[in-house]
């Protein structure tokens, strides 16, 4: 049997087991599913679309489900109230999900994935939204203007740990509902608006023994600029000496100011000792001056102001720190060609940069906006002239390349659907794999084990005659968000913090007609 056969299946809820194997398309072209709980088992593969019309809510959060989010969500459901796909290893961008499809969307959770790319506007047009968890992923740009309305429903707001830019809106202060917003561990910058700093919210967070005193509404939110804490919120304490942060809530160690500990850094997070075989010269020496190691120009006229770092195939690994934006006269970066990995900081925004050249690596992600405004890159204020797209002159996005792996005034980035990393110089060929697809291995004997199906045919069976028995028309409520604790520290990024957060209750009723 096939769980596509069972039309009439309405309820399919099957969290907390030991399930594995991917969800099978055939659960996801049930014509009348309205709830569909699949969290916290060990589910992989992509989530496929649903085609029920009638889903209220989905929640496959808890699992290892990855891929892109975008596809998934390529249907209308009026109905739908709750979306729960967190603490997965999705990625690419949020999905631009439309107000008109899901006009009675209430939860939305996207937390603790590898989602990158902006924030939709669009999620300050659901007239019904109450809570919005997009914290523990890569995404990058500003918190949309539009989603901060003063007649907002949002009870909570959780943006933390991401690599946000750009300033807190003051609007914020206007949501009246508003209990829970965290904004820290980002690249926000200036301060928390004074209307914003009410010490009730966020106040389940600062239980005995985390709170005290001292603590006032704004370092509830996030830490100012200049000092840091363990988690980017209360108890805040100075940066430590020679060090420094523009960015509220930093959590851990705030950036280095000398050249020589930037660079040293830099040097250590991307492989220094293996550089071209550890020839590399003067790196990571004391008795060498920084402007004689390898790669390294200074001014001339100004001891030790690093102006260029080129080292262009040296085989450096691993991720560019953020510290090197504070090279502040740094106009040459020229690091193609290596192996390095994660992403573009936006902290290169605060340089003086004239070229930069990262292709022949694999960054991933969006490119961060406030770097794509820099007007020197590359020649980039030119765009007023020859129209290019801005962040094309600083590197291609995902999806695309050229052969110089960014634009200019003759070169566009192409199209490219197999690339997966920004500043790609080639569009490699993909080759086809003929056989089986997902699509018409729809026996959920393919992707579940044995054991699996029978129970998941068992009790599909039992539901549907459990609901043929019923008087049409009984209402059942279906609590879908407990008062559930989940650790702020991102499982997939770092260490679980010590206090934990709640997200708010919600019961959604379904009525059988």
């Amino acid at each position: 049997a096939k769980l596509g056969g069972l039309k009439s299946l309405h309820h399919l809820v099957l969290k907390e087991n030991m399930f594995s194997g991917s969800i099978p398309h055939s659960i996801a072209k049930l014509p009348n599913l309205k709830v569909l709980i699949l969290a916290s088992n060990e589910i992989t593969g992509t989530l496929p679309t649903i085609v029920s019309d009638t889903l209220a809510a989905i929640d496959v959060s808890h699992n290892h489900l990855t891929g892109d989010l975008f596809t998934s969500f390529q249907f209308s459901s009026p109905l739908l109230s709750r979306v729960d796909v967190s603490h997965n290893s999705f990625s690419g961008p949020i999905p631009e999900i439309s107000p008109q499809a899901f006009k009675k969307l209430m939860f939305f959770d996207v937390g603790h994935n590898e989602l990158t790319g902006t924030i939709p506007s669009d999620f300050g047009d659901f007239m019904h939204l109450e809570a919005l968890f997009l914290n523990n992923n890569y995404l990058v740009g500003g918190i949309p203007q539009k989603l901060v309305r003063s007649n907002s429903k949002l009870v909570q707001l959780f943006m933390e740990d991401n690599m946000l830019s750009g300033t807190v809106p003051l609007g914020l202060a206007d949501i009246r509902g508003l209990t829970d917003v965290f904004l820290d561990e980002n690249n926000l910058t200036g301060e928390i608006p004074l209307d914003l700093c009410n010490e009730h919210l966020n106040e389940d967070y600062f239980t005995p023994p985390f709170d005290g005193p001292d603590r006032d509404g704004c370092t509830s939110i996030a830490c100012p600029s200049d000092t840091t804490s363990d988690e980017g919120v209360y108890p805040c304490r100075p940066c430590a000496n020679d060090r420094h942060t523009p960015y509220l809530g930093h959590a851990g160690d705030c950036y280095e100011k000398k050249p020589r500990k930037i660079l040293t850094k830099f040097w250590s997070a991307t492989g220094g000792p293996n550089w071209n075989g550890g020839t590399a010269y003067g790196w990571n020496r004391d008795d060498v001056p920084v402007c004689q190691w390898e790669g390294i120009t200074c001014d001339q006229s100004q001891q030790n102001v690093v102006t260029e770092i080129r080292l262009p195939d040296m085989g450096l690994t691993g991720s560019l720190v953020g510290d090197v934006g504070y090279l502040t006269d740094l106009k040459v970066l020229d690091l193609r060609d290596n192996r390095m990995t994660g992403f573009l900081p936006s902290d290169l925004r605060f340089t003086d940069l004239e070229y930069l050249d990262v292709s022949g690596n694999q960054f991933r992600g969006a490119i961060p906006p406030l770097l794509c405004t820099q007007l020197d890159i590359n020649s980039n204020g030119a765009n007023a002239i020859d129209g290019l797209n801005l962040c094309e002159r600083v590197v291609c996005p995902v999806g695309t390349f050229s052969v110089l792996g960014r634009g200019n005034e003759t070169l566009s980035c192409t199209p490219c659907k197999g690339n997966r990393y920004l500043a790609m110089t080639t569009c490699p060929h993909h080759h086809l794999h003929f056989g089986a697809t997902h699509d018409n291995a729809d026996d959920a004997s393919a992707a579940l084990p044995l054991f699996i199906t029978l129970l998941l045919l068992v009790g599909a069976t039992m539901g549907y005659k459990s609901y043929k028995n019923h008087t049409e028309g009984i209402e059942y409520t279906v609590e879908t968000s407990g008062l559930t604790n989940t650790p702020r520290g991102s499982t997939a990024k770092g260490t679980p913090a010590k206090r934990k957060k709640r997200k708010i209750k919600t019961e959604t009723s379904f009525v059988f007609r």
